[in-house]
């Protein structure tokens, strides 16, 4: 992979429980890995209408460097990409080298 082709920065985060002031659990995201270079492409969209609203699914394909850091990253986390959010569908190493991680992943978009 060339250094060129991440140029990008990118956050993974992993959902967490905590228990709020009411003593309710709450879902949070914390960083696993921050500022990390990677490529991000968009590889397909579609959008949908449902009770009058219209909701777009963007496809992405997120390529970052193998680190330890990354290495058990799985589908109950995401990827932050600026004040984009990219939830994780699916996470493999080409060729099995580890060299590399590609995430296929989604983001939902709603409006109207």
């Amino acid at each position: 992979m060339k250094a060129g082709a991440l140029r990008k920065r990118v956050d993974i985060e992993e959902a967490t429980e905590v228990v709020d002031g009411f003593g309710d659990v709450v879902q949070t995201w914390a960083a696993i890995a921050s500022d990390l270079p990677a490529a991000v492409i968009p590889v397909r969209g579609k959008e949908l209408n449902k009770n009058q609203q219209t909701t777009a699914e963007l496809s992405h394909r997120v390529t970052v460097r193998f680190s330890p850091d990354v290495w058990q990253v799985d589908t109950k986390c995401r990827i932050k990409y600026g004040t984009r959010y990219f939830d994780i569908k699916s996470a493999m190493s080409p060729g099995r080298e580890f060299r590399e991680l590609v995430f296929e992943c989604v983001e939902n978009v709603t409006y109207g």
